[in-house]
Order: C-alpha cells, then sequence, then structure tokens
C-alpha cells in the first residue's frame, strides 16, 4: 500500500496485490440399481484456481470520541475476468485496540466456458485488532 491522505482524521492508502481464489467441487453418488458401464459408486471432483491482480483504496475515517468508519474497495482480473471486494464499517479504538462491525461483498465474473460463470460472497465481519 502506500499513503495517499496524510490528515489524521481520514487515512486512505492506495493498495495493489493479488486475490488468490481455490474451487473444489465433489459429486459422490451410489447408484441402487445398476447402470450399464458405470460401478455402483461415483466419486468425481474438480479444482480451479483463480489468480487475480487487484487495485484498489483502504483506509478510515475518524469521527469522534474514540469512533472510526473503516473501508476497503478493489477491482481485478487476471484468472477471472473481473472481480471486485467492498467493505465498510463502524470500529471504536480503546487503549488496548480498536474493535470494529462492518459488511463486506466479493464478486467474481468468471470466463463462460464453465459451468459458473458468477460468484458473489456477503456477509458480516468482526475485527479486533490488539496493539502493543
Amino acid at each position: 500500500g502506500y499513503a495517499l491522505s496524510p490528515s489524521p482524521a481520514t487515512r486512505v492508502d492506495a493498495v495493489a496485490g493479488v486475490r488468490y481464489l481455490r474451487l473444489k467441487a465433489v459429486l459422490d453418488a451410489q447408484f441402487n440399481a445398476a447402470v450399464p458401464g458405470v460401478p455402483p459408486p461415483v466419486h468425481v471432483d474438480s479444482t480451479k484456481e483463480f489468480w487475480d491482480g487487484i487495485v484498489g483504496l483502504r483506509g478510515s475515517s475518524e469521527l469522534g470520541d474514540n469512533w472510526f468508519v473503516p473501508f476497503h474497495v478493489d477491482v481485478g482480473a487476471g484468472s477471472s475476468r473481473f472481480t471486485w471486494q467492498a467493505f465498510g464499517g463502524v470500529g471504536y479504538h480503546f487503549e488496548w485496540g480498536d474493535a470494529m462491525v462492518g459488511y463486506r461483498h466479493l464478486a467474481y465474473k468468471l470466463h463462460d466456458d464453465g459451468p459458473v460463470s458468477d460468484l458473489a460472497f456477503s456477509g458480516p465481519v468482526v475485527g479486533v485488532a490488539f496493539r502493543f
């Protein structure tokens, strides 16, 4: 990362890096009736890995009275056609460190030659950082 904003009230960093995603699909089947040419128990698995270069912004803005708003947004591409991520939250500075809660969304637009072309993951985030 590289600091873009020298202000202590709002910190903004440019970030660059790599995002890695490994997907594994497994199919286990047991046929009750005999299927010609197919053994009764069937096990098939497939693994696909995605490496994407990403660029984005991260930082936080101080609200006063120890409260702050952390954020992160990035975009990228590589093995996938397009990927992006966004995170926002609210946190509190304690003497021993910081605690925060937020929400994150991560999405992938994959190439159309596979059975899955879009993936999205969303959900809450809880974090604690200790200072020593």
